[in-house]
């Protein structure tokens, strides 16, 4: 009867895991009868990861994930096998790193605002994701903002700019992106461009650059940024700005980023990053 009456019991819990919460998801079930249970957990400056548990059934009970001892109530699997009908095998990791060589950008990227077609382009230079600056007062007003998950503890993101097409009041870079968002970003100072750390409003002065490629990087580890500029297209990386803390926003973690906007009224010319590629690290990088 829909009105009862009811019977309730817990059937997941956080258990002896680390995986807090469990928080709300969804239960879903494969062509071929698997149960499966989808949930997030809250962890820190990695926003809402997601979890998917194993689901049987016990007396019209759904018993999810490793049951603990004695009891009905079940807590998250910390590895598991994937439901059968999947595609790729478990091993895959998502796409992280780009060379925007396709035509279309790869599924991992994540518009922050409703991107403007006319201010982006793959084939306006082959190889070459180019963005046309539009107007904001900073980056977190920029539509022109490209972005991608964590999918590690530990990682380095590292983009290569060539930024001889870009005009004065132009700022380009790399940030990790939240409402405390902190990066490198090239911007015309005097008679050249110089690449600056910046964290909200705060900057810190980096060297002019010597010619028009640059590659900057960010290395995160124990939520928190560290920021490198290479002018040798690579071969050395000198770190710039402090170490900074990353933080949820939005529901959601910092987002590796690549943007280009304009606070000038003039014609912004073009910023063109060549590639992103995105490199777990396994071990404390410093």
């Amino acid at each position: 009867n829909l009105y009862g009456l009811w019977e309730h019991r817990v059937v997941l819990t956080e258990g002896s895991t680390t995986i807090n919460g469990p928080h709300q998801g969804g239960y879903v079930e494969t062509p071929d009868g698997q149960g499966w249970f989808i949930h997030f957990q809250e962890r820190q400056a990695h926003g809402r990861i997601v979890h998917l548990e194993p689901v049987r059934w016990q007396d019209g009970w759904p018993l999810i994930g490793d049951l603990i001892r004695g009891t009905t109530t079940g807590e998250p699997v910390r590895f598991g096998p994937i439901p059968n009908d999947a595609r790729p095998a478990s091993s895959t990791r998502p796409r992280t790193s780009d060379d925007f060589t396709g035509a279309q950008l790869r599924p991992q990227w994540e518009w922050n605002h409703n991107p403007d077609d006319a201010h982006w382009s793959l084939t306006a230079r082959s190889g070459f994701l180019r963005l046309i600056p539009m107007p904001a007062q900073s980056l977190l007003d920029a539509r022109n903002t490209l972005t991608e998950m964590m999918q590690d503890d530990s990682f380095q993101f590292t983009a290569r700019i060539d930024v001889s097409g870009m005009k004065p009041g132009v700022h380009a870079g790399l940030a990790m992106f939240e409402s405390d968002a902190s990066g490198l970003e090239i911007a015309q100072d005097g008679g050249g461009q110089r690449v600056s750390y910046f964290h909200l409003q705060d900057r810190m002065p980096g060297p002019l650059l010597d010619a028009g490629v640059v590659q900057l990087r960010v290395v995160v580890h124990d939520a928190t940024a560290r920021y490198l500029v290479s002018l040798d297209d690579g071969h050395s990386f000198q770190p710039l700005g402090a170490a900074t803390e990353i933080h949820a926003s939005w529901w959601k973690g910092p987002r590796p980023a690549l943007f280009a906007y304009t606070t000038a009224d003039t014609l912004p010319g073009f910023v063109d990053f060549d590639w992103a590629h995105y490199e777990a690290i396994g071990t404390n990088p410093w």
